[in-house]
Formats: C-alpha cells, sequence, structure tokens
C-alpha cells in the first residue's frame, strides 16, 4: 500500500526515555518512489550523523527485473535531519556530503533559456541540479532520454511531481512497473531539484531533500540528453559527474 503501489517504508518522529519510545508525530512516507524499501540507519557515524540507505526494489517485482549480472541494488547513502518548515516536522535526505564534494562541474549556466537540452556521451554518474526562482508560478518538466527514443519524465506542477518510466526502457517484464505516471505531494512550492543518474536508477530530491522519489529504470542504451521544458525561471542549473569516475 505503498503511495504509487507496492511496498514503502514510513517514517514518525518521537522520543525515546532508554526504555520505551512514544511517537510524537503522524506518520509519513520515507520516499514516493516505486524503489525504496527496507530502509537502514548506521550507528557511532563520527559527527553524529545519521545515514540511511534503502533497497532499491519494489516486492511486485523485485524477483522479475530484467537484470542478468546482478540482482538488486542500493540506493546512494542519505544523511537525515529533522527540520521545520511552516509548524510542520520534515525529513530532509540528502547525499553524503562526500559524494557531493567529489563531483567536478561540466556544465553550468545562470538563467538557462528554456526549451533546453544538453547532450552528453553518457549521462550515468551525471548529478543535475536545478535551482529555481521562488515566488514564480508555472510549471517544469525534465526529460531523460536516449536514441533509442526511450524516456524518463519528471514534472511538476500543481504543488505534486510526477514521474513518468512507461517509455523509460524494459518494461514489459511486470505489469506492476510501470503501469501509470506516479506522483509525489511537494511540502512547499518547488524551490529546487536535484536529480541523480545511476545506469538503472534515478534518486530525485526536492525542495533541499525533503521531498524524495526514487525509481529503477532499464534502458536499453544509456540516456545521453537532457532537456528542460516550461514555464518556470531557471537561477542556476549545474551538472557534475564524480571526478574518479562512476563504475559502469
Amino acid at each position: 500500500n505503498a503511495p504509487n503501489g507496492g511496498s514503502g517504508t514510513r517514517w514518525f518522529a518521537g522520543s525515546f526515555d532508554g526504555r520505551a519510545f512514544t511517537a510524537g508525530s503522524s506518520t509519513s512516507w520515507l520516499d514516493y518512489g516505486k524503489d525504496f524499501y527496507a530502509a537502514v540507519t548506521f550507528s557511532d557515524v563520527p559527527d553524529g550523523r545519521r545515514i540511511l540507505m534503502g533497497w532499491m526494489s519494489n516486492w511486485q517485482y523485485a524477483a522479475k527485473t530484467p537484470t542478468g549480472s546482478w540482482r538488486g541494488a542500493m540506493s546512494l547513502p542519505r544523511e537525515l535531519e529533522l527540520v521545520r518548515e511552516d509548524d510542520r516536522l520534515l525529513l530532509r535526505q540528502c547525499p553524503v556530503s562526500s559524494w557531493t564534494t567529489s563531483l567536478k562541474t561540466v556544465f553550468e549556466a545562470r538563467n538557462p533559456v528554456l526549451p533546453f537540452r544538453r547532450d552528453a556521451a553518457d549521462l550515468t554518474g551525471s548529478d543535475i541540479r536545478l535551482s529555481l526562482w521562488e515566488g514564480e508560478a508555472g510549471d517544469i518538466s525534465i526529460i531523460l532520454s536516449n536514441a533509442s527514443g526511450e524516456s524518463l519524465t519528471f514534472e511538476f506542477r500543481g504543488g505534486n511531481a510526477y514521474l513518468d518510466r512507461r517509455r523509460s526502457g524494459l518494461t514489459g517484464f511486470s505489469g506492476d512497473f510501470a503501469p501509470c505516471v506516479q506522483t509525489m505531494p511537494l511540502a512547499g512550492p518547488l524551490r529546487d531539484v536535484r536529480l541523480i543518474v545511476d545506469a538503472s536508477s534515478a534518486e530525485l530530491f526536492v525542495n533541499g531533500g525533503t521531498s524524495t522519489m526514487t525509481n529503477l529504470v532499464f534502458p536499453e542504451l544509456p540516456y545521453t540528453a537532457v532537456s528542460i521544458e516550461g514555464s518556470r525561471t531557471i537561477d542556476n542549473l549545474i551538472i557534475g559527474i564524480p571526478e574518479r569516475g562512476f563504475p559502469r
């Protein structure tokens, strides 16, 4: 009964006196994508950080995914932080700082004109970050595509994020994998978007990581183009890749 079908994970805050935990908030979904489950955290992390990793799959089709040399993957490690926004308690998830500091900027543009398109030999390992003008109405879409005509689309409109992976690559192995467009409500007006693309996954972080959406994809060729369309004004667009390279 996860928001977009199948297995998912919820979180809630409270207090612990050494013996008993007392819930102090309502429950919320940890991630709105189809593929973020059985998340675990690590104890005794330096600087008191709380690091989380999730299993990127869904019990609806975990045994049917079209892979040969591997089966199953974990998300990037994420740092957790409780934050308050407009009297609401939110859980912020951000890729660990060691990932961010490893990035080398390969493209940057201030106020790029839409529609925008950037081609690359291979977007695998890309970290795509957009900051938007606040207080501006309008919609915006981010599309990843390749030479085979496969595409993965993220759309932001009306206070929600939408993900369409129906044409993202191999999808026919399960009727539960991409039956419809996925939906995620945003905790506030859209301010920023971060999208991390792997060979077989896309991890979306919105508004500083207070809303996240994690999904598997199985393109037959790597995505090689990122397009941005819509009526919102982009303040800054940055595309980075890990300086030490990314496993292929």
